[in-house]
């Protein structure tokens, strides 16, 4: 291991807690210290590390027999340094942890997954010892939100980014989640709440590296599955308006498209959910589109109270959201175009998700559906990211990664190759 300290200006780019926690990740990984300072400093409110940042940090901490320094809420300098000492063990045996989070239940998992993976692999690539040495299966239970602001709820989790996962050879073997979990919501804004539910994960640490994976366009789409959440009293209202909005968006008399719904009580009064799943074909893939009401600012004010407006204008919303997803081309959505950067980093050969400047008719969608159309601007909930350019920012620092560019298949692939990590495969297996 180096002793030199990776250094980061925790206000790069996005500036937020998807920073800090590639960070660890790549520390932890590579067998590298780092110490970031200013975080969250251009953050218009609370600045420096959230709670769920730091339970998130601790259990790297633990899984890593770390040495750490500012590890607190609201620090804006950390000092990690990973494979300092001999790893904790306390009343919980190695091979389980349970875990309170003020936060997303979906964004800590997504913070230590890969070193839960990898961590196997990275021992025989960069001389640490296996923190899970011998054990066959870690037991993950999270107590946290599950239905949170700009978080993958678990719904999403289990129906885009579990299948996902399995696509690049990260399969159900390796990654499951058990019957166990309950629904819960977290919002630190306006409308404030903290309804903690629970996920539990089932991780098999990987013995083998992943090869390098491409992505090539999406296919014909297949099934359209809906997910709402309401409150009991809406909950009719709910059926009744999102079944017609998506029977009239989704031309099953002319393409094959199966439908589902699944309408589900929630726990809050005033809160709502909804989620957009697609399924193609040809390669198989899932794309996911998901808001939370009222959790977003830009909301007109005319629905507030008005469960058809609310029902309409979430179901228009992610009509269109998912629309513009399917609308790319890709067999990914963005949240999995960011969740899978650090994926790409790990692989042995040249790995990419998405081709440029790629675009395609949503043929299974009406485009006179008042989403789709002229006035859809309306339904517009989202404002840009740069969260992907953070990924490959920190990628870059931490682990010398450079995006670069590749014609596959007579398209412009963005993607890099891996550090390899784990024992090295033959010169044929590297090639996507």
């Amino acid at each position: 291991m180096t002793t030199m300290h990776k250094v980061i200006d925790g206000t790069t780019l996005e500036g937020g807690g998807g920073l800090v926690r590639a960070a660890i990740t790549y520390s932890s990984l590579l067998n590298t210290p780092v110490r970031l300072h200013s975080i969250r400093a251009n953050r218009p409110n609370v600045q420096g590390l959230q709670r769920g940042h730091s339970t998130a940090i601790g259990a790297m901490t633990y899984f890593t027999a770390a040495s750490v320094e500012g590890n607190q809420p609201y620090s804006r300098d950390l000092q990690f340094t990973p494979h300092a000492g001999t790893a904790v063990i306390d009343s919980q045996p190695p091979n389980e942890l349970e875990v309170a989070v003020e936060g997303s239940a979906s964004i800590f998992l997504i913070a230590v997954l890969p070193y839960l993976l990898f961590s196997r692999l990275a021992a025989a690539s960069f001389r640490l010892t296996p923190t899970f040495d011998g054990i066959e299966e870690i037991h993950l239970k999270i107590h946290a939100g599950m239905l949170v602001l700009n978080a993958p709820s678990a719904y999403y989790m289990r129906q885009v980014f579990i299948p996902t996962l399995d696509r690049i050879g990260i399969t159900q073997q390796h990654l499951r989640f058990t019957s166990e979990c309950q629904q819960g919501w977290y919002n630190e804004g306006s409308n404030p709440i903290n309804l903690p539910g629970k996920l539990v994960a089932l991780v098999k640490p990987l013995s083998d590296p992943i090869r390098g994976f491409v992505f090539g366009s999406r296919g014909e789409v297949r099934k359209i599955q809906v997910t709402a959440h309401a409150p009991i009293r809406a909950l009719p209202t709910f059926r009744r308006i999102l079944k017609a909005e998506v029977k009239e968006a989704i031309l099953t008399d002319k393409y094959e498209v199966e439908i589902g719904f699944d309408f589900i009580e929630g726990i809050p009064e005033n809160q709502y959910h909804l989620l957009l799943t697609a399924t193609t074909a040809s390669p198989v893939s899932y794309l996911g589109y998901e808001l939370i009401y009222p959790q977003n600012k830009r909301f007109p004010e005319s629905i507030k109270g008005d469960e058809e407006g609310i029902a309409t204008y979430l179901a228009r919303a992610c009509i269109r959201g998912l629309w513009k997803e399917l609308r790319t081309g890709n067999s990914v959505d963005e949240h999995m175009e960011d969740i899978l950067t650090i994926y790409q980093t790990m692989a042995v050969g040249f790995s990419s998700t998405i081709a440029k400047d790629h675009h395609m008719q949503v043929e299974e969608f009406s485009e006179e559906h008042i989403a789709l159309g002229s006035d859809g601007e309306l339904y517009d909930v989202d404002t840009s990211s740069i969260h992907q350019e953070t990924s490959w920012w920190i990628a870059k620092h931490m682990a010398g990664i450079d995006l670069e560019e590749k014609i596959i298949d007579g398209r412009v692939r963005p993607g890099c190759f891996g550090v390899s990590i784990g024992e090295k495969m033959s010169p044929e297996q590297e090639m996507p």
